[in-house]
């Protein structure tokens, strides 16, 4: 559901930054995600995907309100 629903109350997003041992957990997903020595700093790909994301929200937002 799009945050435009809820304006003008605030929203919480909560991004997917999953470490590789939490991902690789998930239904399909082992095959996908490396087994890290250390998961706590993990791959965070698609962390660095969702911030420009945000970002767009965010602006595209502004403008409208």
């Amino acid at each position: 559901m799009p945050a435009a629903a809820f304006y003008p109350e605030d929203v919480t997003v909560r991004l997917s930054d999953f470490k590789t041992n939490e991902r690789a957990n998930l239904v399909g997903d082992r095959q996908f995600e490396p087994v890290e020595e250390n998961p706590m700093i993990g791959f965070r790909d698609a962390f660095g995907l969702e911030c420009p994301a945000i970002k767009q929200v965010r602006e595209s937002m502004a403008s409208t309100t």
